[in-house]
């Protein structure tokens, strides 16, 4: 963990570093797509807490990291009135972090809250509804469709998401599956299992995978597949856990059979359970995988990592449909996972600044810089696609172009997520039964109405 102090006002709130406000002089500049239209003065000079995920050290690999520090530094420099006093850290240690500092209720003033988390911050009456600051400036029609439903519980909301993207694309590597007689990816799951049988016998997995930390199956592949077999109107009955959909239902059985069966095949590299995900993504860009289904933050790993001849090579498609299957071919999970929320506690000027914190790091500029960097944003913007490489191009249009449907692990309850992310592996491993992990996820769910 590493906390950096913003130094921006150092001279100027010496005198002010208590954290409430105190008036001043100073006016902001925000931009007109990004500032908040506070209820209260916005020249009153605030100290904020705020923790991220986003490490400085890891801007030049993560497309998302760059586009929040480029803004933030604006922010801090465009809004002299109010000091950041930032703390960053690793996604896995920020996720331990901030849910012990909400049980004890000493969160900072602005921080990340991710989907499936939101209704027990809601809950424990964590979170200040951002409904004034969103309808003020007239935004909240601009997001994609379905980025809100995570933050908005009774009728508000709480929070904007600072990123979006497809979680379950499939990148491939074109010259290997024309080595073994395709020219394009598998459309049918029978062409799929002969593909990963031809590829076995010269020592290549279909699919790279890694899932040591156990959310990259359920998130990047059982998320699409259940709609593949059930629809999103299943999916959605789940979410809102209203009795018409369970788990044991017939449809996401077999969801869970094809999976197993992608394991037992040889689909997957033989140690998929004991490496994490981006060791899996490191093995398709060495070139020791056909293939890896992935989200948005493959496209530059590959990019940054793979060899001029793998990256040059990859191409993109989507996980086949299923034989009397409900869902949409043309659709993958996708949406926005983490959230920026402000603290419930915050009241008066700190509350506007932090609103219009939360709002600068989540609007049109940062979709804007994301496209332009070859993956997509919360609020679908038009840009200039022509400096992009090819496979960012490729994803832009992919992503711009077919519907999205939930994310588990983004919209489900985290205790339903951590029974079916810790089922999946033993699932995968062949140690428990397709039926066994149904009926165990849905007892987990049926605790949620008690």
């Amino acid at each position: 963990m590493k906390k950096v102090f913003a130094t921006i006002l150092a001279v100027l709130m010496a005198v002010s570093m208590l954290p409430g406000c105190s008036s001043q002089n100073a006016t902001s500049s925000g931009s007109t797509q990004n500032s908040v239209a506070s209820t209260g003065s916005t020249t009153e000079a605030c100290q904020l807490d705020m923790t991220h995920m986003y490490p400085k050290e890891q801007e030049k690999s993560d497309v998302l990291n760059q586009a929040f520090h480029t803004l933030l530094d604006q922010f801090q420099s465009e809004n002299k009135n109010v000091t950041l006093n930032i703390t960053e850290m690793e996604q896995s240690n920020y996720s331990t972090k901030i849910q012990a500092q909400a049980a004890a209720n000493d969160l900072p003033d602005v921080f990340l809250v991710k989907g499936s988390w939101m209704k027990n911050f809601y809950n424990n009456n964590a979170l200040a509804a951002l409904d004034t600051y969103i309808d003020q400036q007239g935004i909240r029609s601009k997001y994609r469709s379905g980025t809100l439903d995570a933050v908005t519980i009774d009728e508000k909301t709480y929070g904007l998401p600072v990123s979006c993207g497809l979680t379950s694309s499939i990148y491939y590597n074109a010259d290997i599956l024309k080595s073994v007689g395709y020219s394009s990816f598998p459309t049918t799951w029978d062409e799929i299992f002969k593909a990963g049988e031809k590829l076995k016998a010269k020592g290549i997995s279909l699919f790279a995978l890694g899932n040591k930390d156990k959310w990259a199956i359920e998130s990047c592949v059982l998320s699409t597949m259940a709609d593949r077999y059930l629809g999103t109107e299943w999916t959605n009955n789940i979410i809102a856990n209203n009795g018409k959909s369970k788990f044991t239902d017939a449809g996401f059985v077999k969801t869970l059979t094809l999976l197993q069966k992608m394991a037992t095949s040889g689909l997957f590299n033989a140690d998929f359970n004991t490496i994490p995900n981006t060791q899996a993504d490191t093995l398709y860009c060495q070139g020791k995988a056909a293939a890896t289904i992935s989200g948005s933050w493959t496209v530059n790993w590959i990019l940054t990592n793979a060899s001029k001849e793998v990256s040059s090579a990859t191409k993109m498609a989507l996980l086949p449909a299923v034989d009397g299957g409900a869902g949409d071919a043309n659709s993958t999970s996708g949406g926005s996972g983490w959230y920026l929320c402000a603290n419930a506690n915050l009241s008066g000027a700190k509350l506007d600044a932090a609103a219009k914190l939360v709002m600068y790091l989540t609007g049109e500029k940062t979709s804007t810089l994301l496209q332009e960097s070859g993956v997509i944003g919360p609020i679908k913007v038009s840009t200039d696609l022509s400096k992009l490489q090819s496979l960012q191009k490729e994803y832009v249009t992919q992503a711009n172009s077919i519907t999205t449907t939930p994310i588990f692990d983004a919209r489900l309850s985290s205790a339903v997520v951590d029974v079916m992310n810790s089922g999946m592996q033993e699932l995968l491993n062949g140690t428990t039964t397709p039926q066994a992990l149904a009926e165990k996820i849905q007892a987990e769910q049926e605790k949620l109405k008690n």
